[in-house]
């Protein structure tokens, strides 16, 4: 008697003894520590002429599927730096193995989740692993960013929300962290102050302080002419 390990049909020539004869036939199949079985009942008759006959009834198929948990991806551990060439450095880890890319543009598409081809530039680490590092290379200076990750692992997909962050002569402005910072003794520190502080004058909040600050000093000398103008009037002298 034999299985075919593909078809799984069973085949068998009994002899002539095993005739007018029911035998019972068992089935097991095992996997590791799980087995499974199951009995048939075979009757074999020996007519008059040819061959003995073999008549059976399979009882139901049963399939053993027994597979590892699969882990879930997750993104972790996320930093953007910058290297000593400031280039603009993405790094972070997944929970399994696989590979990745950063889509980023100079406008927000926060809202866009469903169609990340909004975002105009894409790099990928073009491996499998679970430690990511992805270069941007040298990006605008004082210049906001918008990103998000993404990580792939078979059927898997896991991506962060929109971060965004700003490059300066010494780091990175990541949310509200700064991260990566390079020294030198170029005085790019002092160059880097400079570039923040002209920042800040050239934006629209500081802007709209200036018109407050403006509008405050109008309002004050108004109010002092009136005054003027209401106590200066002909005066009576009295001898």
């Amino acid at each position: 008697m034999s299985i075919n390990p593909y078809s799984g049909v069973i085949q068998w020539v009994p002899t002539s003894a095993q005739g007018n004869l029911t035998h019972t036939v068992r089935v097991e199949a095992s996997a590791g520590s799980d087995s499974v079985s199951q009995t048939y009942q075979v009757f074999v008759t020996q007519p008059t002429t040819g061959g003995p006959n073999i008549v059976y009834v399979p009882g139901p198929t049963r399939t053993i599927v027994q597979t590892a948990p699969v882990a879930d991806l997750d993104i972790f551990n996320l930093r953007v730096d910058n290297d000593e060439q400031m280039n603009v450095i993405v790094s972070f880890e997944t929970t399994i193995t696989a590979s990745s890319r950063v889509v980023y543009s100079l406008s927000s598409h926060v809202d866009d989740e469903d169609n990340i081809n909004l975002y105009e530039f894409s790099r990928s680490n073009g491996g499998q692993t679970t430690f990511h590092q992805i270069n941007l290379g040298q990006l605008q200076m004082n210049t906001t960013y918008y990103m998000r990750v993404i990580a792939t692992a078979g059927s898997q997909t896991d991506m962060t929300g929109e971060l965004g962050f700003v490059q300066l002569p010494t780091g990175i402005i990541f949310g509200s962290n700064t991260t990566g910072q390079v020294y030198r003794d170029d005085g790019s520190a002092f160059a880097s102050v400079l570039a923040s502080i002209g920042a800040f004058l050239i934006s629209p909040w500081f802007l709209l302080l200036i018109i407050i600050i403006l509008l405050i000093i109008l309002l004050m000398r108004r109010g002092s002419e009136a005054s003027y103008v209401h106590t200066s009037g002909p005066v009576e002298i009295k001898s």
